[in-house]
């Protein structure tokens, strides 16, 4: 699956992304990074994500923003030809999250 976030502080995040996989032992592979500047005060961070059966797209969601909660400001999963999968966030992250087909604009 890819993971692709929006961040307030690139390193910090990437820091704590591959915390959490590890706690999973999940293969993770760094995609594309754009470092926040001036102009986009937000970074963004894609990851293909090997996911388990032993580990929800829903619980990867939750550890990571529960430790970086100050810095992330959107999660997204996408699967390619797959149904979307809806993720509910306690409410103030929940208009932060959203699951995607691949193909579909995010």
């Amino acid at each position: 699956m890819e993971l692709k976030l929006k961040t307030h502080n690139v390193s910090e995040t990437e820091n704590v992304l591959r915390r959490v996989f590890g706690k999973y032992n999940l293969s993770a592979e760094v995609r594309k990074v754009d470092l926040q500047d001036e102009k986009d005060p937000l970074g963004r961070i894609t990851y293909f994500v090997s996911v388990s059966q032993r580990v929800s797209t829903d619980q990867l969601s939750e550890d990571i923003f529960l430790a970086d909660t100050n810095n992330i400001d959107s999660l997204e999963w996408h699967q390619k030809k797959s149904v979307s999968y809806a993720y509910r966030l306690p409410p103030i992250r929940r208009n932060h999250i959203r699951y995607a087909r691949d193909g579909e604009a995010g």
